[in-house]
């Protein structure tokens, strides 16, 4: 259990193109789980990940803020409604480690935070 937030490694910022991107790759996947794979200076962003060998997926690379190597998977549906809800204002995702993902959008009206716990994978 979490007493208080992990250090976040990884962050991505939100915009247009990203939003898109996702939107698009979750029409021809829609659920599942979407694992973020983290290396030195980029992440893969892989819809429809699964431990199996043979299934279909959407992977689009993303030059992140900032981010060091791990692999972390998240409900793909609970994403998109985030992204697709806050769609247009500018954001950032990061991903911690420990299992942890927090979205935030921020325009001068209002500010949104949002928390994704890490799936397991059967």
């Amino acid at each position: 259990s979490l007493k208080q937030l992990p250090p976040f490694e990884t962050e991505i910022t939100i915009d247009d193109s990203f939003v898109d991107s996702f939107s698009k790759a979750t029409k021809a996947l829609n659920e599942g789980i979407t694992a973020f794979i983290c290396n030195d200076n980029s992440v893969d962003v892989v819809v429809g990940y699964s431990s199996a060998t043979n299934v279909n997926t959407v992977k689009f690379n993303i030059d992140p803020v900032r981010t060091e190597t791990n692999t972390s998977r998240f409900k793909t549906d609970y994403l998109k409604s985030v992204l697709l809800c806050n769609r247009g204002i500018p954001g950032k995702l990061e991903i911690a480690s420990k299992g942890l993902m927090r979205v935030t959008f921020e325009n001068k009206q209002f500010s949104n935070e949002y928390y994704l716990v890490q799936t397991n994978i059967n």
